[in-house]
């Protein structure tokens, strides 16, 4: 399934299956069914994704390719079996604190940064064996947790440490 409009579109009813679905065009579009039967990955290359349910990209085992545009986590806990792709933003617009699990199985890199939203942090947990590459600076103050395998965060950003891996290191209180 792609989605190439330009136009806003919202999509509230269950999708289930293996396909991809692909995010192009411009157009907003909006998922708040649970999707968790569907077990198909997901690719955003222009505009934004925004979810209104935590299961909106399918099951935990599902995978996000960020090539392009902004994913909105929207306040929802979200779980990924993979994080790939070095274009496009992951973000928290809804000032609601939420976390982003990336529970892989097997190695992969990402390289598009993760952001907090306005009064709204991202906290970021590593769990499954597979290790996991971050080249993406992203400026997210929420916790970061590794349960499982490894992370290793190559994007130091020497000079600007407020963008990192692991998102903003000057965040006072902050737990690593």
């Amino acid at each position: 399934w792609k989605n190439k409009s330009s136009n806003s579109l919202l999509v509230y009813s269950p999708l289930s299956g293996s396909g991809t679905l692909t995010k192009g065009g411009t157009g907003p579009l909006r998922l708040g069914g649970d999707n968790s039967a569907r077990t198909g990955g997901t690719v955003v290359e222009l505009g934004t994704l925004a979810l209104d349910n935590a299961n909106a990209l399918g099951s935990a085992s599902a995978s996000l390719a960020m090539n392009g545009g902004t994913l909105d986590l929207n306040g929802n806990n979200v779980t990924l079996g993979a994080l790939s792709g070095n274009n496009g933003i992951i973000h928290n617009l809804s000032g609601t604190p939420c976390v982003l699990t990336l529970d892989v199985s097997s190695a992969n890199s990402y390289g598009c940064p993760i952001n907090d939203g306005p009064g709204s942090p991202v906290s970021l947990v590593k769990t499954g064996p597979g290790n996991v590459t971050s080249s993406g600076g992203g400026n997210f103050t929420g916790p970061v947790t590794i349960d499982n395998g490894q992370f290793m965060a190559s994007a130091s950003n020497w000079g600007t440490p407020n963008s990192t891996s692991l998102g903003n290191a000057q965040t006072s209180g902050r737990t690593v």
